[in-house]
């Protein structure tokens, strides 16, 4: 069984769903995260799955992948203003011929929402990394 565990503040979230979806895009056989070496561990699977367009809106979730992402000569990384200018270039990273991840915050999902429309009308794959920005009972 494919098993995928991040973990969070020192509790261990299994997700075996996010796993079977990621792995149609990324082969991630049997993976286990469950160090501070995570985001080196994904960056990993880009290079592997031949990802070569990274957009992202700055972010502290993302801040290692995206310094990875930047110093890597293959990986084109861009910084983005708003999270709908990154679902038109994985857009374009698809037609291109190009793999691509677009890196946000769960509070940018809500953002570009109506630009998805794109990928789901064109039938355009994408893969979205999101982060989780606050805690459960946080002020």
């Amino acid at each position: 069984m494919l098993m995928h565990a991040i973990t969070h503040q020192s509790k261990v979230i299994d997700r075996p769903c996010l796993a079977r979806r990621l792995s149609v895009f990324i082969d991630l056989p049997k993976l286990v995260i469950m160090s501070v070496n995570w985001p080196e561990t994904i960056f990993e699977h880009f290079k592997a799955a031949d990802v070569r367009q990274v957009a992202y809106v700055p972010d502290a979730g993302h801040k290692r992948r995206i310094e990875l992402c930047e110093a890597d000569a293959e990986i084109h990384a861009v910084s983005l203003t708003t999270e709908e200018e990154g679902v038109a270039m994985m857009g374009g990273a698809w037609v291109g011929g190009q793999r691509g991840v677009l890196l946000l915050q769960s509070s940018g999902v809500g953002n570009c929402i109506n630009m998805l429309s794109l990928q789901h009308e064109c039938r355009m794959p994408i893969v979205m990394l999101v982060t989780m920005r606050g805690e459960w009972g946080e002020t």
